[in-house]
């Protein structure tokens, strides 16, 4: 492990600095721990003991006293926190976030500059083949770093370079002893099932293949912070308020546009970005290329994409209108945010309508559309369907459920506001006694 000591001792830590250390007890951060202790002999570091009791098995309280008595006896700051519940069906991804938040409340406690964990090797190779086999992104494809800057700290993982044996190796040469976590053996977990039947195959090939992936991983963070900044560039040109722009969006690299749909996605899901998968980037950019427009999808957590002529729209709880069925009044407030009102002096744009009351069938009705609506437009010889008028017109379909059509008591369409006027519309030199208008 002197390599490790030397990183530590040389390359990364300073005087005074505090290292919070994530430690289980058993041999990998048992491991850790003790190469911290001989790095403070030479350097005068604090180191602070974080224990997780994840409150699942019966041993998990023996495990809390062997790591606070070693603490204890070698002058250790321990702390230690106790899961009472989780809220997430998927045990490992909860645990993991519930451990990390604690991490980080003790980073700030002690204004720590570090934080240690003990994953090493074979912890790299394994989470470098799950993802392949369920599907990752790029980033998600390198498994994880060995050092990594977060908010006000730096994540460091110091073993990534050593395997399961060398670790324990160590502690046998030095000493160090340990628990054991016999649910490690248990093949209901995928990544104990990658551990005893996989990664044995790969060491009889190789036994040093755990530096080939440590350099794949390498390669592909490389890779991904390049990535990541052309991303950054082009972002703000094509994406803003949870609107995706799809003409200047069109004109980026396919394999960029793939990226910048993952950031976007990031962004919308900060606080539980590990629900999102690669299909989810492929069914958006399936609805973008499709020829189709007033398309929509659905995301998790109930966030919709729906895609415009223009614009890839990226709303929470997306329904569909309500019907509604108005009666005109001298003024009426509308579900799309507009309003209709009884005026006079129109002009003679689609906004303003003029009528005459003798041939409409009384009272006059505002509503949204309905299967089946046709419309007699003004100027056309003949009728038009409402839904095609929408599609000429390129309403999204987000609008469409929302937008005021005017008809009397028999149903008739007389107005469309603001997209079309019909044959009932009079001109000005022409007889009408009804004015309205849409604001």
């Amino acid at each position: 492990m002197n390599d490790v000591y030397k990183y530590l001792k040389e390359e990364l830590l300073q005087k005074d600095d505090v290292i919070v250390a994530a430690i289980s007890g058993g041999p990998d951060s048992m491991a850790l721990l003790s190469i911290l202790l001989e790095v403070r002999k030479e350097l005068p570091i604090t180191i602070v003991c974080a224990h997780v009791n994840h409150n699942v098995r019966e041993v998990s309280m023996d495990e809390k006293l062997f790591v606070e008595s070693f603490c204890k006896e070698h002058d250790v700051i321990f702390e230690y926190y106790l899961i009472e519940q989780y809220h997430n069906d998927n045990f490992h991804q909860d645990a993991r976030k519930i451990r990390y938040q604690y991490f980080e409340k003790l980073i700030a406690k002690y204004c720590a500059q570090y934080l240690f964990t003990a994953h090493h090797g074979d912890d790299l190779m394994e989470t470098m083949l799950m993802r392949m086999v369920r599907g990752s992104i790029l980033r998600g494809y390198a498994g994880f770093p060995k050092i990594s800057k977060k908010k006000n700290y730096w994540l460091v993982r110091p073993l990534i370079h050593k395997t399961k044996i060398e670790l324990e190796q160590y502690d046998r040469e030095n000493g160090i002893s340990y628990v054991i976590d016999h649910s490690n053996e248990k093949d209901v977990y995928t990544r104990n099932r990658f551990r005893k039947y996989i990664l044995p195959v790969l060491k009889k090939e190789n036994l040093q293949v755990h530096h080939k992936f440590y350099d794949l991983s390498e390669e592909l963070l490389e890779c991904s912070a390049f990535i990541e900044r052309e991303v950054a560039a082009v972002l703000p040109t094509v994406y803003e308020n949870q609107i995706l722009f799809l003409e200047p969006f069109s004109k980026i690299d396919r394999y960029l546009k793939r990226c910048v749909l993952e950031k976007v996605l990031e962004e919308l899901y900060t606080n539980n970005p590990s629900i999102l998968k690669k299909d989810h980037v492929l069914s958006l950019l399936s609805l973008i290329e499709h020829s189709g427009s007033n398309m929509r999808i659905s995301l998790p957590e109930h966030i919709t994409a729906i895609k415009s002529y223009e614009n890839i729209s990226f709303v929470k709880d997306f329904n569909i209108a309500s019907d509604y069925d108005l009666i005109i009044q001298n003024k009426i407030l509308l579900p799309n945010g507009h309003r209709i009102e009884y005026g006079d002096n129109p002009d003679t744009t689609n906004f303003s309508c003029r009528l005459l009351s003798s041939e409409l069938t009384l009272p006059l009705r505002i509503r949204n559309r309905r299967d089946g609506d046709i419309v007699f437009v003004k100027g056309l010889n003949g009728k038009k369907k409402l839904k095609d008028i929408f599609i000429d017109e390129k309403i999204p379909m987000k609008d469409r459920n929302e937008w005021p059509v005017l008809v009397d008591s028999s149903n008739q369409v007389l107005w469309v506001p603001g997209l079309k006027k019909t044959k009932f519309d009079k001109p000005i030199e022409e007889k009408y006694d009804i004015i309205l208008r849409y604001y």
